[in-house]
């Protein structure tokens, strides 16, 4: 189904309360180091652990409870505890008697961000280097 993508897709049942995962790719098994049989039947929220009151995870929740599509950035958990940065796609998929399914998308951004505070931290140390030998 979607074993071509280094991307982690999830499929989540809609038509149940809890959004059970019924569906998951090898990327998302690579990514996170939770294999499909880890994950069939809970809901994502586990990929959070703890972690719960990230502000991108009311618009995500909105986004499923309207069955709308949104892009969120959220910190999830691999299974050996350590952080990983997502960038999240929500997609509800509809048959005419309502929502059906919910497709998340997930790219891991983590090397991204990890880059990105380092080249930061570095350009505020040239920053002060510079006006400390001014």
């Amino acid at each position: 189904m979607c074993s071509a993508t280094s991307n982690g897709i999830i499929i989540a049942d809609a038509r149940l309360a809890h959004h059970p995962v019924i569906y998951v790719n090898p990327a998302f098994e690579q990514i996170t180091g939770y294999s499909t049989n880890d994950v069939i039947g809970q809901n994502c929220r586990f990929l959070q652990r703890t972690d719960n009151q990230q502000p991108a995870l009311n618009e995500l929740r909105l986004s499923i409870q309207s069955g709308t599509s949104c892009k969120v950035v959220l910190r999830n958990y691999r299974k050996d505890g350590t952080e990983g940065i997502c960038e999240t796609t929500i997609i509800s998929l509809q048959d005419e008697q309502g929502q059906i399914a919910t497709v998340s998308i997930n790219h891991d951004i983590t090397e991204n961000k990890r880059a990105k505070v380092a080249l930061q931290r570095q350009l505020h140390r040239t920053l002060l280097l510079e006006q400390i030998t001014q």
